[in-house]
C-alpha cells in the first residue's frame, strides 16, 4: 500500500518487489474490496486518513 500511495505504477511496484504486475493488480483489488472503495482516488483518500489516526 505504501508503494501505491507513493505514486508507484503497477510495473514499477512489481519490479521493486520482484513479482508479476498482475499480482500487484490483484493485491490492489483485494485491498480496495476489503476497505470498501471503488476507485484509486478513494483508496488514496482512505490511506491518507488512516495514516493520520494514532497507532494502537
Amino acid at each position: 500500500m505504501e508503494l501505491i500511495a507513493a505514486g508507484g505504477h503497477t510495473k514499477r511496484i512489481a519490479a521493486q518487489l520482484e513479482i508479476q504486475a498482475r499480482t500487484v493488480d490483484v493485491h490492489r483489488f483485494n485491498i480496495m474490496r476489503k476497505v470498501g472503495v471503488r476507485t484509486l482516488a478513494e483508496l488514496l483518500q482512505f490511506w491518507s486518513i488512516a495514516q493520520q489516526l494514532p497507532q494502537i
